[in-house]
């Protein structure tokens, strides 16, 4: 599946190039991905709009706050992954809502 959304950030980086679902299918089986790796994708990609479209941004963060990481976030994600977005989040690069859908879609991926 990985290859595939790498394939497809190359390929599409403007949305407004991406076609519809059903061609971008067969572009991607004619371009040697599988059935399934495609599907998982594809899957993937739909929880990803899904998130972001519900996605709504809280007021501003309190600098003294931190984000606490569940369990059940720590087993599927890792300390080294966790460590990274939270040194993402600190330096200002995504925003909260932006951390969320990260930290939603990688545990998505296990």
């Amino acid at each position: 599946m990985f290859d595939v959304l790498v394939f497809l950030y190359e390929n599409y980086s403007a949305l407004s190039a991406c076609p519809d679902v059903e061609a971008l299918t067969r572009r991607l089986a004619d371009a040697g991905f599988d059935e399934e790796e495609i599907a998982d994708a594809m899957v993937w990609l739909h929880g990803l709009a899904s998130v972001t479209l519900s996605s709504c941004a809280p007021s501003p963060a309190d600098p003294r706050t931190f984000r606490v990481y569940t369990s059940q976030e720590y087993a599927s994600l890792g300390a080294p992954a966790i460590g990274f977005i939270a040194s993402l989040d600190r330096d200002g690069q995504v925003s909260p809502v932006q951390r969320e859908i990260v930290i939603e879609r990688a545990a998505a991926l296990v």
